[in-house]
């Protein structure tokens, strides 16, 4: 990348007391349109390079900055003196040379073919959608980069682009619906997209049910399982493993789901579009299986972690695991595409293997309630009475509880209806999931 031809030349020359440094930089270019009821609202463009730095010498410091014209080497002193100030007695360790990518500089997206591209799926939504029905539909463009440079001699970079397709629905006197779908190319983005997801939601607009709280069979929604998931990975990292903030803790090799469920990450996924060939320690990206039949075989890793446990690094090192205030210049360990594997049947047949219990349709406050550390969770929701394998009334005001552990446990099937949620905002990683029959869950209102 561009941005660290500076960086390189100084690293080869740093003063005596920097013994090791690091300079990584991230890009994201994006292009956004947006068209409501079928009428052009808006082009947004934006193009963010930020650079993190790491240097020290018995301790590493850290410094963080977008200016891209500021003197290299002032930017390494000031995490060097940083450092000097760090809890930790060692280094944070650095990688060295690897076979990982070399290719960088993604291009950007020409806003003419995201505006024809956006015309074509809104006259598709016209033609579906009912007269009252007001429609938003936003396509963007994304281009990445991430390039890293260190005095240990590695030197990676990878690139990826990325489309995503957004819709929002308001009905009057109906709850909105709010979705949106991902690929690796713009073709495939096609008019029809966004067709089940519309079923879904068509078929959920009934009277309201009678229903008395309590323990009922459930099938969840693909969109209420990314929704735990977004916060849930928490719990398969090496990070959390070591620390015991995980309920999985001192499991590996021991049944931590269902027998039906395979739990992956991946660098790039064909469910998202998105990809993420290097991480930000310059390690190459490599698919980790999490749950094989149930049983937990893996976890996420840095290189701090792997070490520890006398693993390899599964290129899972980043910066941006949470929505936060703070710089995110520490480094941690975050997923890629994060995924429940598919499996067969759709959700309808799910309902129908079912028979009673209650459809989980919508979920809501992903981010606060679930306690990564002990897995409980308490979510508010929306659901659909079943009766039959049936829809049969509208349940409003819901909250599910239980342990995110025993949900895995519970499963009875899985369905092929993989739907795909990016991290909201900084799309630093996706998670996808298909529905789930769970055997029984306890519902309160």
């Amino acid at each position: 990348m561009k941005a660290l031809d500076a960086y390189r030349r100084v690293l080869a020359a740093l003063p005596p007391e920097i013994t090791a440094a690091e300079a990584e930089a991230e890009r994201e270019a994006a292009v956004c349109v947006t068209l409501r009821g079928g009428v052009r609202q808006d082009c947004a463009a934006s193009d963010v390079t930020e650079l993190f730095l790491r240097a020290g010498g018995t301790r590493t410091g850290f410094a963080y900055t977008q200016n891209l014209e500021e003197e290299p080497l002032a930017v390494l002193r000031r995490a060097y003196e940083n450092g000097l100030y760090a809890a930790a007695d060692a280094p944070e360790p650095m990688r060295g040379p690897t076979d990982g990518p070399r290719d960088g500089g993604a291009a950007g997206t020409d806003p003419a073919l995201l505006w024809e591209k956006a015309g074509e799926i809104d006259r598709h939504l016209a033609a579906r959608l009912r007269p009252e029905d007001s429609r938003t539909l936003t396509v963007t463009g994304l281009a990445r980069d991430l390039g890293l440079v260190n005095t240990r001699g590695c030197e990676v970079c990878g690139s990826s682009r990325t489309f995503l397709a957004e819709l929002l629905v308001v009905r009057p006197g109906c709850a909105s619906l709010r979705v949106q779908r991902s690929f690796g190319a713009l073709p495939d983005v096609q008019p029809a997209l966004f067709d089940a997801a519309l079923d879904k939601w068509e078929a959920c607009q009934l009277p309201a049910a009678d229903f008395t709280p309590g323990a009922y069979p459930c099938v969840l929604d693909s969109s209420v399982m990314t929704n735990i998931l977004l916060t849930s990975w928490q719990m398969f990292t090496a990070q959390g493993y070591l620390h015991h903030g995980t309920p999985y803790a001192g499991k590996l090799g021991q049944t931590a789901a269902s027998p039906v469920l395979q739990i992956v990450d991946r660098p790039e996924s064909p469910e998202s579009g998105f990809c993420f060939p290097v991480d930000a320690e310059g390690t190459p990206g490599r698919e980790v299986t999490l749950v094989r039949d149930g049983v937990l075989c893996g976890l996420m890793h840095n290189l701090t972690t792997a070490a520890a446990m006398g693993a390899e690094p599964t290129g899972n090192a980043g910066r941006k695991a949470l929505l936060s205030g703070n710089l995110p210049t520490v480094l941690g360990i975050i997923p890629r595409n994060f995924a429940i594997a598919p499996g067969q049947g759709s959700l309808w047949q799910l309902l129908e293997a079912m028979g009673d219990g209650v459809y989980i349709c919508e979920s809501f406050d992903e981010f606060h309630s679930i306690n990564v550390a002990s897995g409980d969770y308490s979510i508010p929701c929306n659901g659909v009475l079943v009766q039959g394998g049936r829809m049969a009334g509208r349940v409003e005001g819901l909250t599910i509880t239980g342990t995110v552990q025993g949900l895995l446990s519970d499963v009875r099937a899985v369905a092929a209806d993989t739907a795909v949620l990016p991290m909201e905002m900084l799309r630093s990683y996706t998670v996808a999931a298909p529905s789930v029959w769970v055997s029984r869950l306890q519902l309160s209102r």
